[in-house]
């Protein structure tokens, strides 16, 4: 399982809630497997800086 680098952003900022995932690597791209507003995860562009949520990766 691959766990790409960066930080997932703030759950309430990522509002795609249709494509869900599990991992990383069923993200395009760099985008990682995070945490969304709607409670479950889904793929995100990754965020510069921690945001403290405790997410750093989706294994």
């Amino acid at each position: 399982i691959s766990v790409k680098s960066g930080n997932c952003p703030l759950k309430n900022t990522v509002s795609n809630c249709g494509t869900r995932c599990t991992t990383d690597s069923q993200c395009v791209l760099n985008q990682k497997c995070c945490p969304n507003k709607c409670g479950h995860m889904s793929c995100a562009e990754p965020s510069v800086v921690s945001t403290g949520s405790g997410y750093k990766g989706s294994n």
